[in-house]
């Protein structure tokens, strides 16, 4: 496969997030992964809150959003880290949620159990 090279640049070239062979000049970038995108599994991809242009696999985002140069404190909320550190685990959004009641669930389990071996005052 060779790589397509867009000479036409006002700026640093750019790689192709969809495809590592596809070397863009920066005017043509956003319109280039625009088009590009559509030959990808929008799923598989997250698009940087700090930066529109970055697009990201689902599965790095975590850490991409660590040492993006664009970051802004702020903008991601400790949810939205959470989930993403999800994905990053390889969980889905339902899994993380299912893990946290049944974290919750022995909690619950735990306290009852401790209220119940309890004795009362009036035996002893």
């Amino acid at each position: 496969m060779g790589t397509f090279v867009d000479t036409n640049s006002d700026g640093p070239d750019q790689v192709c997030p969809y495809n590592k062979t596809h070397i863009i000049s920066y005017r043509k970038f956003t319109s280039h992964i625009l088009e590009c995108a559509k030959n990808h599994n929008p799923d598989n991809y997250i698009t940087c809150p700090y930066y529109a242009k970055h697009r990201v696999l689902r599965h790095e985002i975590y850490d991409h959003l660590q040492m993006c140069t664009y970051m802004v404190t702020g903008i991601v909320t400790n949810e939205q880290m959470d989930l993403y550190a999800q994905w990053s685990r390889g969980q889905s959004e339902d899994e993380g949620q299912q893990s946290e009641k049944e974290d919750n669930k022995t909690d619950d389990e735990t306290s009852k159990c401790e209220q119940v071996e309890m004795p009362k005052d009036d035996k002893w």
